[in-house]
């Protein structure tokens, strides 16, 4: 038949070319697992201080230090031993509405990062803790816990800019005062809406980029919008998106993945939370710049029929339950959507300590209050 013709016509190169990529691909994933379960993390939890006018720019300052961690690896660290440039794992926790601030970094690097962390933020504190994590396992079999979880992902290529915290700071607050408005305020402000037994986080893995590996990508895209019009006669809209592109480029980038998990027992799982969770990325919506949707969720419609389909969609949300927690737990780089490109303006907007710890998020924990060890186990 045809697909004999076409086996037997060359097309069994395409098929072997194709077979010998995705080998090569489960080979590249399971050497740079055993790699990265060979590295040992340290765990932090970080008290803010209770106000920080330049919170953005300290959280910048951060991230370019943090980009000290890039490498250029040899063929035989690269393919052979399966060494991947080292991620950083940032977290903003809520245990039962108690936030913490959480990081998790390779152990070897620790002084580097302890060293950024500090000399950007003098006031805080860092405690060494057990990874919040570590002693919890998730079953989707056991009827005692929910989950909602996925990534967000960006609507548009990756060398478009979300809108970052020099877009906020020329933003008036509603009193109309030189209050700035801080992106991650929604986001406390849900953290806090929890009974005692849920449990949300936020968590951002990067890894740095080297500066050159994402130019021609942005060069295109730049001359694409400008088309083959002279540069003084494109319209302000899309000089804009030019430049942004630009700027964006400007500032190291890091490869990125944002998760959102949400658990709780069966009794306390609020399910309407899941638009709360998803409403503070909102704030970057724009028609100039980029923005995020939600993916890898676990969640699958039918195509023809409820009832013929409904064992297939049982099993298949429950393995996307194991995969959103297993790449949550292990912060994985791999498993879910493919990383994409912020810069270190971006990730400060979206991460970085409140500017003000005031009545809005009084439940994170900063250095002027009480000291509290934090718990080493979930309380659900």
């Amino acid at each position: 038949g045809a697909m004999w013709y076409l086996f037997s016509h060359g097309g069994w190169v395409v098929f072997a070319i194709l077979l010998i990529y995705i080998l090569f691909q489960i080979y590249m994933n399971e050497i740079q697992d055993n790699y990265g379960n060979s590295i040992s993390w340290t765990t932090y939890e970080i008290k803010p201080p209770k106000e920080n006018l330049s919170s953005f720019y300290n959280a910048e300052q951060i991230f370019l230090q943090l980009h000290q961690l890039y490498d250029n690896f040899s063929f035989q660290e690269k393919y052979i031993e399966g060494r991947t440039v080292f991620s950083v794992s940032l977290e903003i926790v809520s245990l039962g509405g108690k936030i913490s601030f959480v990081i998790r970094v390779p152990t070897k690097q620790k002084e580097l990062v302890e060293s950024a962390f500090y000399a950007n933020y003098p006031h805080i504190e860092m405690n060494e803790i057990e990874d919040y994590l570590s002693h919890f396992e998730y079953n989707p079999d056991d009827d005692k816990y929910e989950l909602f979880g996925g990534e967000m992902v960006l609507t548009q290529p990756e060398v478009i800019p979300i809108r970052t915290y020099r877009e906020f700071i020329s933003l008036k607050g509603p009193d109309a005062s030189e209050k700035v408005v801080d992106p991650i305020s929604p986001l406390l402000e849900v953290f806090t809406r929890l009974s005692p037994s849920e449990f949300y986080s936020m968590q951002i893995v990067i890894k740095p980029i080297g500066d050159d590996s994402w130019r021609k990508e942005a060069d295109a895209a730049a001359k694409k919008l400008q088309g083959d019009i002279e540069f003084v006669q494109v319209d302000d809209i899309t000089k804009l998106r030019i430049a942004s592109i630009k700027s964006k480029l400007g500032k190291p980038g890091f490869k990125t993945k944002i998760r959102l998990l949400h658990m709780g027992t069966k009794e306390s799982f609020n399910s309407d939370a899941k638009k709360m969770l998803l409403s503070p990325f909102k704030v970057f919506n724009s028609a100039n710049f980029n923005s995020f949707k939600l993916s890898f969720g676990a969640k699958k419609d039918y195509k023809i029929s409820p009832t013929l389909e409904a064992p297939f969609i049982k099993y298949w949300v429950r393995q996307r339950k194991i995969d959103i927690f297993k790449a949550f737990k292990k912060r994985s780089t791999w498993i879910g959507e493919s990383m994409y490109i912020l810069n270190a303006e971006e990730l400060a907007t979206i991460f970085h300590f409140p500017i003000t710890v005031d009545q809005v998020n009084a439940s994170v924990e900063s250095v002027e209050m009480k000291k509290i060890q934090p718990p080493a186990n979930l309380p659900i």
